[in-house]
């Protein structure tokens, strides 16, 4: 499982993002404090979610052999 940390300093603004569900917002937080966050563990005991923050990007669901061009 991968987590893709993306953020403007400035503003306070942090985020981690799972590629491997569709771009999907595991955790938010903004000044220093928890928006919300998903529990990690979850993310592998189930082949589907319901929480986080979906963002569905670059599509809602896997790809051919998990590839794109």
């Amino acid at each position: 499982m991968r987590f893709l940390e993306i953020g403007d300093a400035p503003q306070g603004l942090r985020a981690t993002i799972t590629p491997d569900y569709g771009g999907m917002v595991a955790e938010l937080r903004i000044n220093g404090r928890d928006v919300f966050r998903l529990d990690r563990d979850l993310l592998s005991a189930a082949p589907m979610l319901a929480g986080g923050m979906p963002v569905l990007f670059p599509f809602a669901s896997r790809t051919e052999n998990d590839t794109y061009t």
